[in-house]
């Protein structure tokens, strides 16, 4: 079984962050030194790079969409686009989504 790249950030507390959810830059999406631009905007490098290409190879297909949609929604708080506690919903929908696939997968005969 291949290990996963997991993030080069640090936590609050001084420990690793080991999220798996990696940007090329290595970090996730929490400690990426240089915030993507909203899509569509910014430089040429980051208007061109299509939102699903951040997508881990190793992340299930079934949750594939659920990540993309976790991203652009990240790429609207930034762009100013939706407020904060509409970007804590989604992201708590897609956290549950998430969850929900591990167990189900975890249970006997899956």
């Amino acid at each position: 079984m291949a290990t996963a790249t997991r993030c080069n950030g640090l936590r609050r507390d001084g420990q690793p962050c080991g999220s798996v959810v990696v940007l090329p830059s290595g970090y996730c999406l929490a400690h990426n030194p240089v915030p993507p631009a909203a899509p569509g905007r910014g430089d040429a490098t980051t208007a061109a790079t299509p939102v699903a290409a951040v997508v881990p190879a190793a992340a299930p297909v079934p949750l594939q969409p659920v990540f993309v949609s976790l991203v652009e929604t990240y790429h609207e708080f930034c762009a100013g686009r939706i407020d904060a506690e509409t970007a804590d919903v989604r992201g708590r929908l897609g956290l549950a989504l998430a969850s929900l696939h591990a167990r189900l997968h975890a249970a006997p005969g899956s």
